[in-house]
């Protein structure tokens, strides 16, 4: 066997050596699932606005192994009756920058992304507020809000809708109507939070994976902090009135604000 012969076969076998590894890494990469990793800020927010209960929380995402699609997110709230009410997001903050004013306060900026699917990175973790809605409470209070402008819009008839004073005038009227009292029935009837302890269970939903990713935590609500979210329940004309005008296109720029109540959250 000649000596050009034998260069060949080790410069065959060297090369087989080398590429047996990175072909392995590069078929075990492919193979590779995403994993999501959640990183939680310590602490959720409940809102009450417009009657409906909304919770936002604060977190970062990132992703191992590969870059990975989040489908959807809900919060599974429970209470120490067992009651328990499900919210499902609905809006998606991603912080782009964070600076500070003259006096040293952080400000921050963000875009905001329309939950749907959310791309989930492995190179760097993405810094969120995620907000999470009541979707069941708040399909009924927009087909009664509808059938309430249907009764103004019928009573309307041949007058001008940019007349702000006249629709005032029929909401008014209205207020002894079964409409509007199932309006205020749903909103009384939407502070179903308690004082007392709960289990919070944040459900996350990758594209293609069978089962969710799972975060248990648990917390206390005080009774003086329900009194916070329930003074929104002392302005329900207001926002009725500011809810339909905006519809006519005729409402004021200035809204109630709502209230909130800023909680900490620990693991389970």
């Amino acid at each position: 066997m000649g000596t050009e012969l034998w260069v060949k076969i080790v410069a065959i076998v060297g090369a087989a050596a080398w590429l047996s590894p990175v072909l392995y890494s590069i078929i075990l990469h492919f193979f590779k699932k995403p994993k999501i990793r959640f990183y939680d800020k310590g602490n959720i927010i409940f809102t009450n606005f417009t009657g409906a209960i909304s919770a936002g929380l604060r977190c970062s995402i990132d992703a191992e192994n590969r870059n990975a699609l989040v489908t959807g997110m809900k919060l599974l709230v429970k209470h120490e009756s067992k009651n328990e009410i499900i919210l499902h997001w609905n809006t998606v903050r991603e912080v782009t920058q964070h600076i500070s004013n003259p006096t040293g306060q952080p400000i921050e900026f963000y875009k905001e992304i329309q939950p749907g699917i959310l791309k989930i990175t492995t190179d760097e973790a993405k810094d969120l507020m995620v907000f999470f809605s009541d979707m069941a409470y708040e399909r009924k209070y927009e087909i009664l809000i509808r059938e309430l402008i249907d009764q103004i819009l019928y009573r309307l008839k041949n007058k001008s809708q940019n007349d702000a004073e006249e629709i005032k005038n029929i909401l008014t009227e209205l207020k002894k109507e079964s409409i509007y009292k199932d309006i205020l029935y749903l909103w009384n009837d939407s502070l179903y939070l308690k004082s007392g302890m709960y289990e919070l269970e944040l459900r996350i939903k990758e594209k293609n994976k069978i089962t969710d990713y799972k975060y248990k935590y648990k917390f206390q609500i005080q009774p003086g902090e329900i009194e916070i979210l329930r003074e929104y329940l002392k302005v329900f004309d207001e926002i009725i009135e500011y809810t339909i005008l905006n519809r006519f296109n005729l409402g004021p720029s200035m809204v109630i604000p709502p209230k909130s109540i800023n909680l900490e959250i620990r693991p389970l």
